[in-house]
């Protein structure tokens, strides 16, 4: 907006107005004023000093200059509690009347409680179909009995069996090639085989309770008296014989063997085989305080052979195990190479040898039995050494 500058003067001593007066030329523009200081320059000197990095950006300004919060404010007084709230329905108020109506006692035991909130049972579900019913028909059709069995059962719900797995690797195959390399022949007997397989002896266990000494043999008979001398002439008498020498003492018996006892089968009577079934002897009383040691007799010289181990001609192994349960011994024969159920002819052997050792105080276990027999240099895989030493 533009105003009209007025003008006044004073004439003959009275103030008097003139309608409008000309402005006078403008004045020359004052110095600069001296520039302002920065916010964040709190020594005045012009420079961006490291201590007025307050926030630590790098930057000097406006955000340098933001002083530290205040403290916290008084904390306003708490609102006023708000009414209760209404009071849920019980679950079997289904009206909502908060009465126990006649009608809520579902299960109708005079109680207004939550049983009379549970549900119904619903319908029997409809049956499910065999197993076996493929074309769920209900009816046992025939292509339905797959084993041919005459019968609609589980047995006919079984799949076809798989295929064969990959054959397994022969224990002494260590590089897993399926070949016999000279190094997988541990024993060095020129086979391959479960011999192979064998780890190396475990350390010597502890000695056992020395054996109880057998009774010393019976002394021996006394030598009769030698006979009279004959009268000698003219009356003379002839004089006494001498004294028979008295008998030598027995030699001490071995140690006693009372509780060994060998028991012999005849396989003559077998058909070819490749596992035997022998019922333990009537006599052992308790088969299973007894350690056993196995042999089987060969035709051909009747070399005899330990159980567990190889037989004739390294092709052919056996092992055995004891039933206390069923009172038998199972004897089975494998190949060598691999490991398959081997057919023994009959009369290829001819009987198998059970040495059966009941176990005492100084033996509890088969374990230290063996050790007891090996520290006294008995080889438990050779029949004659163990024959002799028990007295059989």
């Amino acid at each position: 907006m533009k105003f009209l500058k007025l003008c006044y003067v004073i004439f003959g001593g009275a103030l008097m107005l003139l309608t409008s007066c000309s402005d006078g030329e403008d004045g020359q523009n004052g110095l600069p004023g001296a520039d302002g200081l920065s916010c964040w320059d709190a020594n005045n000197n012009g420079n961006g000093d490291p201590e007025e990095d307050l926030n630590q950006d790098g930057n000097f300004n406006a955000l340098d200059c933001v002083g530290a919060n205040g403290a916290n404010g008084i904390n306003g007084a708490n609102g006023v509690d708000g009414a209760n709230g209404t009071d849920g329905l019980s679950c079997w108020d289904t009206n909502g009347n908060g009465v126990a109506d006649t009608a809520e006692d579902i299960n109708q035991d005079g109680n207004f409680n939550t049983l009379d909130c549970q549900g119904t049972n619903n319908g029997d579900g409809m049956d499910g179909l065999s197993c076996w019913d493929t074309n769920g028909n209900g009816v046992g059709d025939a292509e339905e009995d797959k084993n041919n069995d005459g019968n609609f059962d589980a047995q006919d719900c079984q799949g076809q069996d798989g295929l064969d797995g990959e054959d397994g690797l022969n224990c002494w195959d260590t590089n897993g090639n399926g070949l016999g390399d000279a190094e997988e022949d541990i024993n060095e007997d020129g086979n391959f085989d479960t011999l192979d397989c064998q780890g190396q002896d475990g350390a010597d266990g502890q000695d056992g309770a020395d054996g109880t000494d057998g009774q010393d043999g019976a002394d021996g008979t006394d030598g009769q008296d030698g006979a009279d001398g004959t009268d000698g002439q003219d009356g003379t008498d002839g004089q006494d014989g001498a004294d028979g020498a008295d008998g030598q003492d027995g030699a001490d018996g071995v140690d006693g063997n009372a509780n060994v006892q060998q028991f012999e089968y005849d396989l003559e009577e077998f058909a070819d085989y490749s596992f035997l079934t022998l019922d333990l002897p009537d006599a052992i009383v308790t088969p299973e305080n007894y350690a056993y040691l196995f042999y089987i007799q060969h035709n051909i010289g009747n070399l005899i052979y330990s159980i567990p181990g190889p037989l004739f001609d390294n092709q052919i192994y056996a092992q055995v195990y004891v039933s206390f349960n069923a009172e038998n011994i199972s004897v089975e024969f494998y190949n060598t190479s691999d490991n398959t159920d081997a057919n023994i002819a009959q009369g290829d052997y001819l009987k198998v040898l059970v040495v059966a050792i009941e176990l005492n105080n100084g033996s509890k276990n088969t374990e230290n039995l063996l050790q007891q027999l090996k520290d006294s240099g008995i080889d438990v895989t050779d029949y004659e050494q163990v024959a002799e030493y028990f007295g059989l």
